[in-house]
């Protein structure tokens, strides 16, 4: 039994304009979406072979009483085309336009990688060949098979076309295609489509196509389909609209010519005798007033240009730079606002409610997160520009601070541990520690001033917070487990020598011990990071005999 025909894809790809630019791109540029196009079918013509300065007249052609509406749509970064029931996707490059699969009610047609089926530049006698896998999908039988295929493409003509309703089109392009696949499933279906396709300048698709396809099947037969086709929209002829309107600027600002509408676009300055340039570099840095044409070239038959004209005015121009958008600052500490501009330059300071304060001068103290304005201007421009100086409060740290006879134990509460750097100076003359959770041993009675620095991390900033510590040796009676529940330290603090210390958990199990403590430290500290979460006792041998305590790992 046959299998269902592979359906034909009338205007798979965009058109390419005489510059080699895709049809796309240059309706992307302008602003300018092309309408729908109305495919008419018509008898199949009698197909010349290629060359140049050719006049291709399909005039006498009959039409027949079938008509297909071609729209596009973009979905992401892919294009898709509808024309009845079919829909085809692909998507634009400037290298070309990658096909990557097809589908209706019936099929579904998806490409393993991309095929590009419109390379470009297509410049005359041009020619491609790239090979294609694809997998296939009948949506009502679910049976699936395999296509694999070659495509082929020849620029093989230049030259006029008359269209069957008797239009002349100039500068017309003539490709070839031949698209050669094996699809197989149950059978064998091998399909060979070869396409002649006639474009012209700013017309998104071909304007003219003939197809044959012929069908070969695995369990004997063939068929052969011809259709020729062309779209019934009128061709663009050549329109300029400028989106720059006559404007003014300040000297040393630029412009940038933009326009819509269909042809090649050109530009010089009005009254003088310079040549019209191409559209590409529009952007412009006028010294004095000056008015500019633009022009829209076709290449259609006999289409004359179309001009457009802007003036620009050009006055003095103000500057203004400033040496900071953004500024980390310590509270309560002089800043500079520095900006560089030709006028005099003006700050203000802004309130929580948009209000502006003048400020005299440039030298502020902020002592919060505040937005300053910098104004420079005349009668051409008035520029502003905004400095947002952030500050990081330092706020007063939480400290717990537990003596016991020399031993004392420091816990600094960890909020600002992400903002800040830790400097605690004990006031012994002994090194600075930069942890949380500091244990240490004062070598004598008297007392002390301990200072605990926070540098932030950002600003640099620093704020510092004294602590009288008192050490009385004879205050040594205290025994301390600290903190409990604890993370990752445990502090230990009792009246005598350690010389053992071991920790077992509820069940009697031997966790962690040490027994060559030399018995001259009464205070220790012990890393619990690795213990997983729980109680556990800690049992200690001192120089006046056995203490045990019960701590839990939080």
């Amino acid at each position: 039994m046959k299998k269902s025909l592979f359906l034909v894809c009338l205007g798979l790809v965009l058109v390419i304009n005489s510059r080699a630019q895709p049809r796309w791109y240059f309706v992307h540029q302008t602003g300018i979406s092309p309408p729908p196009d109305t495919v008419q079918i018509v008898s199949f013509p009698e197909l010349s072979s290629g060359g140049s300065n050719l006049l291709w007249d399909f005039s006498q052609l009959d039409t027949l009483d079938i008509r297909i509406i071609s729209t596009t749509q973009a979905v992401g970064n892919q294009t898709d085309l509808i024309e009845g029931p079919n829909t085809f996707h692909f998507i634009a490059h400037t290298q070309g336009n990658y096909f990557f699969g097809w589908e209706n009610n019936r099929k579904i047609v998806n490409l393993l990688e991309p095929c590009n089926k419109l390379p470009y530049p297509l410049v005359a006698g041009r020619r491609d060949s790239t090979t294609y896998h694809a997998t296939g999908l009948y949506t009502r039988s679910g049976i699936t098979s395999m296509i694999d295929g070659s495509y082929v493409l020849e620029v093989d003509g230049q030259g006029d076309i008359i269209l069957p309703d008797g239009r002349l089109l100039c500068n017309a392009t003539r490709i070839k295609t031949i698209d050669s696949y094996v699809e197989t499933s149950f059978n064998t279906t091998t399909v060979t489509i070869e396409k002649y396709l006639w474009y012209v300048p700013y017309y998104s698709f071909p304007v003219f196509v003939t197809v044959e396809t012929a069908y070969t099947y695995s369990e004997g037969g063939s068929d052969m389909l011809q259709t020729a086709y062309y779209v019934t929209n009128t061709m663009p002829f050549p329109v300029v609209h400028s989106i720059t309107r006559d404007t003014t600027i300040c000297l040393g600002q630029t412009v940038q010519l933009s326009a819509v509408g269909e042809g090649d676009f050109f530009w010089r300055e009005a009254n003088t005798a310079n040549p019209f340039v191409p559209f590409k570099d529009t952007l412009l840095q006028p010294a004095t007033t000056t008015a500019y044409i633009l022009m829209a070239e076709g290449q259609q038959c006999n289409a004359e240009s179309a001009y457009d004209t802007v003036t620009i005015n050009v006055e003095i121009a103000p500057t203004l730079l400033l040496e900071h958008h953004d500024v980390f600052h310590c509270a309560r500490t002089h800043l500079y606002l520095n900006a560089t501009s030709n006028v005099p330059v003006q700050w203000f300071e802004r309130n929580d409610y948009g209000e502006l304060t003048f400020i005299e001068g440039n030298l502020v103290y902020p002592e919060k997160t505040t937005v300053y304005i910098a104004q420079a201007g005349n009668s051409c421009l008035t520029l502003t520009d905004s400095v947002t100086v952030s500050i990081i409060p330092v706020e007063t740290p939480e400290i717990t601070i537990i003596a016991s006879g020399k031993d004392v134990i420091f816990d600094i509460e960890n909020y600002a541990a992400n903002l800040f750097y830790y400097n605690l100076d004990f006031g012994d003359s002994s090194p600075s520690d930069y942890r949380s959770i500091s244990l240490h041993h004062y070598a004598a009675s008297g007392s002390y001033t301990a200072v605990l620095t926070l540098t932030g991390k950002q600003t640099g900033c620093e704020a510092s917070f004294e602590y009288s510590i008192v050490i009385d040796e004879n205050d040594n009676n205290s025994i301390i487990l600290y903190p409990n529940p604890a993370d990752y330290v445990l502090n230990v603090i009792v009246p005598s020598g350690i010389t053992f210390y071991r920790i077992i958990d509820i069940s009697g199990t031997s966790i962690y011990n040490e027994t060559t403590r030399p018995g001259n430290e009464t205070a220790i500290q012990i890393n619990i990071t690795n213990l997983p979460q729980g109680q556990y006792i800690l049992q200690l041998h001192t120089l006046n005999g056995p203490l045990t305590w019960v701590f839990i790992k939080s």
